[in-house]
């Protein structure tokens, strides 16, 4: 049996798989804009700020998810095809299994988490644990998708898989009106998506009684995937710490408005999100330094005009994201803007160093959360705008010395594929 008999799907372009991928990822970020748009109205700046803190908790926890897309989708994409073909199940069954150590791990934090963000009821923190474990194994699937480099389904589950939860959530918001109405009806969209993704990837490992796509064990891919959300862990922990601070040092409204910031900042950061997406297998299999120049110069370019219109029509972007009760943040949300951008070059920066496995990154990046909490915890931090400003700085500092140092890295590397066969035997890639 052939590759393209066993796909039946052909592979699309790079620019029509760009298309694909960026047609789910815009379902997915209007989704969610959509579920902050109706949180913040419905349920009040104080309540509506506890829910984005929530949000980023969860944001965290599926770092789990996302070591999983990128181990599997590095390891199928620089592997023997004949590999590719028969990894899928132990894939998907690793996702699952991270979810569901993952929402156990969330549920006994359960009393920590109440005590950090000053809150008495326990069950949007129940919740939150029983969300990541569908959104987990979602990764599972996206791994499968991108190490196929097959973007048409990597689009298609990132539109059902996160248009459900968000979907979810702004119905919880609309009937419930509360933060645990809302986060239940997150978590049935997270499920409902699980399932749906599952569907789209069903081609990607066949039936069982199709020979060729016999599970296989993957050595390794367990423990990569760990170290890659080992990283990832760090990096979303630096991306989302700011919100649980303003939540912490502000008061409840001003973290509100906080939080509205915590929009645009998200906006900016997933916007270059396609980019990441399909440089990354290209980075895997050729260890292309300027494949990722460029992918970080247009991610720049993008951010710079963002930050540019949020300047020229801030009171809109208020009015959009969440009414006049967060007006008082207008006048600086380019600063968010600013951050997002940031943050976006960083994630493909360290994709750079996570495509040839280079696990000293990990170090740098909790060095930047030990520094950017410290920078918050002991400066100045009794208003939004010194902590955005505080956030802004170490951001654009820890951006171009991760650029640097991630074309450094792949500076003289030869452009020779791994044999994914023997990677996953003695559990170690390139530059490790």
């Amino acid at each position: 049996m052939t590759g393209r008999q066993y796909n039946a799907m052909p592979k699309p372009g790079r620019i029509s798989g760009a298309a694909f991928v960026a047609g789910g990822l815009a379902v997915a970020q209007l989704t969610a804009y959509a579920l902050n748009v109706v949180a913040a109205r419905r349920l009040g700046p104080d309540s509506y700020g506890l829910l984005v803190s929530l949000l980023a908790l969860i944001l965290v926890a599926n770092t789990a998810g996302v070591g999983v897309q990128t181990a599997s989708a590095r390891r199928l994409a620089a592997g023997d095809p004949r590999f590719r073909m028969k990894a899928g199940r132990s894939i998907l069954r690793l996702g699952w299994i991270t979810g569901v150590s993952m929402g156990v791990i969330m549920f006994a934090l359960t009393p920590a988490l109440a005590a950090l963000l000053h809150i008495s009821d326990f069950l949007p923190l129940v919740l939150v644990a029983l969300a990541v474990v569908p959104m987990i194994a979602v990764g599972g699937q996206l791994g499968l998708a991108q190490g196929h480099e097959d973007f048409g389904r990597v689009g298609a589950i990132y539109a059902v898989a996160n248009g459900c939860r968000s979907l979810g959530g702004i119905f919880g918001a609309l009937i419930a009106t509360t933060v645990s109405g809302t986060t239940l009806g997150f978590v049935f969209g997270a499920v409902v998506g699980a399932g749906l993704g599952h569907l789209v990837v069903r081609r990607l490992y066949g039936s069982r009684s199709q020979e060729i796509n016999a599970r296989i064990s993957v050595p390794g891919l367990a423990i990569e995937a760990a170290q890659t959300a080992h990283a990832l862990f760090a990096l979303f922990i630096f991306t989302n710490v700011d919100i649980l601070l303003a939540r912490h040092f502000l008061p409840a409204g001003d973290a509100g408005e906080y939080a509205i910031g915590v929009v645009v900042a998200k906006v900016a950061f997933f916007l270059p999100q396609v980019i990441a997406v399909i440089v990354f297998p290209r980075i895997a299999r050729g260890r292309s330094r300027r494949a990722l120049s460029i992918a970080i110069m247009i991610t720049v370019t993008l951010g710079l005009i963002l930050v540019a219109a949020v300047a020229v029509l801030p009171h809109l972007v208020v009015s959009a994201a969440g009414g006049s009760a967060y007006a008082g943040i207008a006048s600086h949300l380019w600063l968010f803007a600013a951050i997002g951008c940031a943050y976006a070059v960083i994630q493909l920066a360290l994709y750079g160093r996570f495509a040839v496995e280079d696990r000293s990154v990990v170090v740098a990046i909790w060095g930047a959360v030990v520094f950017l909490v410290g920078a918050v915890w002991i400066g100045p931090h009794d208003s939004v705008t010194v902590i955005a400003v505080t956030v802004l700085i170490v951001a654009t500092v820890f951006a171009v010395v991760a650029t640097i140092t991630s074309l450094r890295r792949l500076d003289g590397l030869d452009p020779q594929p791994v044999d994914a066969a023997t990677s996953a035997g003695s559990g170690h890639g390139p530059g490790a």
